[in-house]
């Protein structure tokens, strides 16, 4: 399963990741990888941070982090729960501002043609 992710921003240079897990069959196992050990960790302190993604279930999942319906017996049976876990403690600890948008499938990815 691969995932990937760009950082724009008027005042830094874009910068660029992609990874893939290997036996992972899922989507969401992916994108909760991609938003702690390559997105949140290298936000510094007190950063607003927008993550787009195609994945309603990791967004459903990381709102629901935050919900006052999630107790911790909840919290535990939540898929990948040591993933969303460390995502919590990081946004915690580094006092970040996170949301999470919808976007279309695939929607402004461009492609390289090899050579």
């Amino acid at each position: 399963m691969g995932f990937g992710w760009i950082i724009s921003s008027p005042t830094v240079i874009n910068l660029s990741h992609n990874g893939s897990l290997e036996h992972c069959a899922s989507s969401t196992r992916a994108e909760s990888f991609a938003i702690i050990f390559n997105i949140l960790l290298i936000c510094p302190r007190n950063s607003t941070v927008y993550i787009h993604t195609d994945s309603q279930a990791t967004i459903h999942t990381f709102n629901s982090l935050y919900s006052h319906k999630t107790t911790p017996r909840r919290f535990q049976k939540i898929n990948n729960f040591l993933n969303w876990q460390a995502i919590k403690h990081v946004i915690e600890q580094l006092r970040l501002k996170v949301s999470l948008v919808k976007v279309q499938a695939h929607s402004g990815i461009e492609t390289q043609q090899g050579g």
